[in-house]
């Protein structure tokens, strides 16, 4: 089972992390997909990704809520 919009590089799940990775994977997710919001957590989505390699995948670009006039510019 793959997990295809997840936010658990988000700093709500900093004390938990670890344990959010271990349910779901005690629940049959193979893969997590960690949906970027805009450049501003974009570095947290990394870090996630480096810690769970096999774990995870990122889908890089602007979560509805984060587009704004300047979308071009977080774009690029």
């Amino acid at each position: 089972m793959i997990d295809t919009h997840s936010h658990i590089y988000g700093p709500e799940y900093s004390e938990d992390r670890t344990e959010v990775v271990d349910r779901a994977k005690a629940s049959g997710v193979s893969k997590v997909i960690l949906a970027n919001v805009d450049t501003a957590s974009l570095a947290d989505m990394q870090c996630c990704r480096a810690e769970y390699p096999d774990f995870t995948a990122m889908a890089i670009g602007l979560h509805p809520t984060s587009v704004y006039n300047n979308y071009e510019e977080e774009l690029a």
